[in-house]
């Protein structure tokens, strides 16, 4: 899981950069800004359709179009930004949501829906993503990580799942396939 912390001027590439994260924090006086038009050159790093999936494609052509900057609050308002704080509460803040999410998810389900989250934003239809929730359900509802979220549930403490990402995501991960490339 990435989280973004954003301060300052986050210009160009940086708003690209910033859309690839999971989760984003900023400034409240964060200034954006995609400034390529300008430059002559168009935006890369596969910006337009993350932009367009995170806000929509009228404020993506507009912010793309007119290199107009933006604010914090506009881009929080817009659900760009999951949170905008102080700048002095901005590492705290960002640290707060990295350790919340350590302490209390099992790390191959948060890498199955991490893939889920993206990738089925271009799913088709909703069967796509239920095909691939039930197999999610039937294995990780079977797996070490359930037992241990139940638990720890139970008797009320942070678990301590046991299962990795590195040896442990389950037989049909991934079950997607890799477009070509030239």
């Amino acid at each position: 899981v990435t989280v973004a912390r954003i301060q300052g001027h986050c210009v160009g590439g940086a708003v690209v950069l910033a859309s690839a994260c999971d989760l984003r924090v900023a400034a409240d006086d964060v200034r954006f800004v995609i400034p390529e038009i300008d430059l002559g050159i168009p935006l890369t790093w596969g910006g337009i359709p993350r932009l367009v999936r995170e806000i929509g494609p009228a404020l993506t052509k507009e912010l793309v179009m007119t290199c107009r900057p933006f604010t914090a609050a506009e881009a929080h308002a817009a659900g760009f930004i999951n949170r905008v704080v102080a700048p002095d509460q901005l590492i705290p803040h960002a640290r707060a949501i990295a350790k919340e999410i350590a302490d209390h998810t099992a790390p191959v389900s948060i890498a199955l829906m991490r893939q889920m989250l993206w990738r089925g934003q271009a799913m088709q239809h909703p069967m796509e993503a239920h095909r691939i929730e039930s197999r999610g359900i039937s294995t990780r509802g079977k797996s070490p990580d359930a037992k241990e979220g139940v638990q720890s549930f139970i008797d009320k403490r942070l678990p301590h799942f046991p299962c990795q990402v590195s040896t442990d995501m389950p037989d049909y991960f991934p079950w997607w396939e890799e477009p070509d490339y030239f």
